[in-house]
């Protein structure tokens, strides 16, 4: 089981929490990347593809939520932390490994659009753009997705 919650705080800062049923951590991130958008992204495609990374960057640290599928409708998940933020996905090997668990697609696909809803159900895109600056809300996901 996989657990998603995610929360916009100030100007350009979101705070996601990632849980597995047992333990769970929660990461303060910033607008350098557009992770809202990554895990969108990645619900849309999980059906159809083998893996998928978010990247959330931290400043100065980076943490990756990687999910590869086992069989069709089974994921497994790992949060890593990595030292430094890598603008280029080159492959490191210097990380701590935060947490892993299974999931279901279903799962993880529910727990990002539950993540859309909540935030449109508290401003509308134009908000989210003034809040999180240099990224538009994925309005083409959350559609796909709804």
């Amino acid at each position: 089981m996989i657990t998603l919650d995610y929360e916009l705080f100030g100007a350009g800062w979101a705070n996601v929490t990632i849980g597995n049923g047992n333990s769970q951590f929660t990461l303060s991130y910033s607008y350098l990347h557009d992770s809202l958008k990554e895990l969108a992204k990645s619900a849309v495609q999980i059906k159809h593809s083998q893996s998928s990374t978010i990247v959330f960057v931290l400043e100065p640290e980076e943490c990756q939520l990687i999910l590869n599928k086992l069989e069709t409708n089974k994921l497994r998940f790992e949060l890593r932390k990595y030292p430094e933020w890598s603008e280029y996905n080159s492959t490191r090997t210097n990380f701590e490994l935060l947490m892993s668990g299974t999931c279901t697609v279903n799962n993880y696909i529910n727990e990002v659009r539950n993540i859309l809803i909540g935030i449109l159900e508290k401003m509308s895109p134009s908000d989210y753009k003034k809040k999180w600056k240099l990224s538009d809300f994925p309005i083409s996901e959350y559609e796909l997705l709804r």
